[in-house]
């Protein structure tokens, strides 16, 4: 299967911006105001996680529905995020360890871990305690779980599958505190509702299992009306947020953790707005930036995993340092550039298939996964 520039090009901003955020969010979490650069948060009602939760799924839809045995590809998937995410959590608390700041671990819960390893790390392993950032990938691994069932019901019913999934998103706007348990956290629970973020999840399983993600590319890029109407309802969207002329500032709605129903509107806005742009910018397809992009996009569970241990880094440097606009901007470039450098060396061993140790020929048949890397 080709891949599509397009929806490497969506994930690979988003996860340039997921990196962004989270390097802003951790450095502010020092009491430390001053400038940031702007995400899509600024301007509106979603963010890059509501991107990245959809074309996920997309891509689950994509590679692995209406395929032989995709329930066990499914579940080998989940495996290997599930592995990889103990890998991201035992370097978390190695790069803990060395930059030796109360404050870093306070702020990232590994204090939680230092003060009782044994426990905490089975905790970890049972999903119930999450340093900063590392629920991330076992949502994922719930997602994908959920998948198989709930996938099955889409190969035998769209309106089936609509009702199943409608209805958990109802039931987590009407329970919002019915979350995983994390006994690191202040609130003692999730960040993330999974019940909330399925839905995004699997409805784009059925944008990529339909072929409908193709459906919504040709329908914005068809003419000048439907190019430019997403940026008009992204400015309006803007104006209504920056004004609160409506009252929706503040309200679940726009709740972030469970995913407010009005994040989700704006979210297909912000998508509409990244396909009329793309398509707008199409000459500059083949210059560095976007084949850089594309790349991130293209690797994008080693470019989050790297993105997280950046993050975390960043932080230490900057409780070690001065705390000027101009070392975040520093701490930002560095990450992005280490993020990409990654992924790129990512790229070029599963191109050559190749391995870790000398990058001497692996003999293995590439897998599917290694053709289409998805979180």
């Amino acid at each position: 299967m080709e891949r599509d520039l397009r929806i490497d090009l969506i994930r690979g901003y988003a996860m340039i911006t997921i990196c962004i955020n989270h390097i802003t969010w951790l450095l502010n979490k020092t009491y430390v105001t001053g400038f940031k650069i702007p995400s899509i948060t600024h301007y509106g009602y979603s963010s890059a996680a509501e991107i990245f939760f959809f074309m996920s799924g997309c891509m689950v839809g994509l590679v692995y529905l209406n395929k032989d045995n995709s329930s066990q590809k499914l579940l080998n998937r989940a495996f290997h995020l599930f592995k990889t995410n103990i890998f991201l959590f035992i370097s978390l608390v190695l790069v803990g360890l060395l930059l030796s700041s109360y404050t870093l671990s306070h702020i990232t819960y590994l204090d939680y871990f230092y003060n009782n390893p044994t426990s905490s790390f089975i905790n970890f392993i049972m999903l119930s305690y999450t340093p900063i950032f590392t629920d991330l990938l076992f949502i994922y691994t719930l997602l994908l779980l959920m998948s198989v069932p709930i996938a099955f019901v889409l190969e035998k019913s769209t309106k089936s599958f609509l009702v199943i999934i409608i209805s958990i998103y109802i039931f987590s706007q009407f329970f919002p505190n019915f979350k995983l348990h994390n006994g690191a956290a202040d609130s003692g629970l999730w960040s993330f509702n999974v019940l909330a973020y399925q839905f995004l999840f699997m409805i784009g399983i059925l944008f990529g299992s339909k072929k409908l993600i193709y459906k919504l590319f040709n329908a914005i890029e068809k003419n000048t009306l439907t190019l430019c109407l997403p940026f008009s309802l992204f400015l309006f969207a803007l104006v209504i947020k920056r004004y609160d002329i409506l009252g929706f500032n503040d309200t679940w709605l726009i709740h972030k953790g469970n995913l407010g129903p009005l994040r989700i509107v704006h979210f297909f806005v912000v998508l509409s707005c990244l396909i009329s742009g793309i398509h707008l910018l199409k000459k500059f397809k083949k210059s560095s930036t976007f084949l850089g992009i594309a790349l991130i996009g293209r690797q994008s569970l080693s470019a989050f995993i790297t993105s997280v241990l950046c993050a975390y880094v960043s932080l230490g440097f900057w409780l070690m340092s001065s705390q000027s606009p101009y070392l975040y901007l520093f701490l930002v470039l560095t990450s992005l550039t280490v993020m990409l450098i990654f992924s790129g060396i990512i790229d070029y061993k599963k191109k050559y298939n190749l391995s870790w140790f000398g990058f001497l020929p692996f003999k293995k048949k590439k897998s599917m996964i290694c053709k289409l890397d998805q979180l």
